[in-house]
């Protein structure tokens, strides 16, 4: 498609217009940029017939960037299973790490109440816990 598409670009280029020598290579460049649309402006057509030719190579790269984003889109995209498999490991994984949180708030608490603890409160603890 590329080199059919310079190769008529160049024949429009140096049979329609008085310009200067269009090379293949020069062509080839232009159409990848157009498809691409990086479009540098370097190398441009400058007749009708090879603008004409460079527009619909415009519309066929947009068509080919879209494709290309569409078949992306729709591979990464996660199956039902997976989404419900995805879901379940992130429930799983904050369970986790609220049973560590608690974990963790009970022992500074315990720590906490035994630093503040009086003898008053020593006694009567040592005491209930012979009962």
């Amino acid at each position: 498609f590329l080199n059919d598409t310079a190769t008529a670009e160049i024949y429009t280029e140096q049979i329609v217009g008085s310009v200067r020598c269009v090379q293949e290579t020069d062509s080839m460049w232009c159409i990848v940029l157009t498809i691409t649309t990086v479009g540098y402006g370097d190398y441009f057509p400058r007749t009708l017939p090879g603008r004409i030719i460079v527009f619909i190579v415009c519309l066929w790269g947009v068509f080919i960037v879209s494709l290309m984003v569409v078949t992306l889109t729709n591979t990464l995209a996660l199956e039902s299973g997976e989404s419900k498999a995805l879901t379940l490991l992130n429930r799983l994984e904050l369970r986790d790490q609220v049973v560590e949180q608690a974990a963790s708030l009970i022992s500074v608490s315990y720590t906490h109440l035994r630093a503040h603890e009086t003898p008053e409160h020593l006694v009567c603890r040592l005491l209930l816990e012979k009962k």
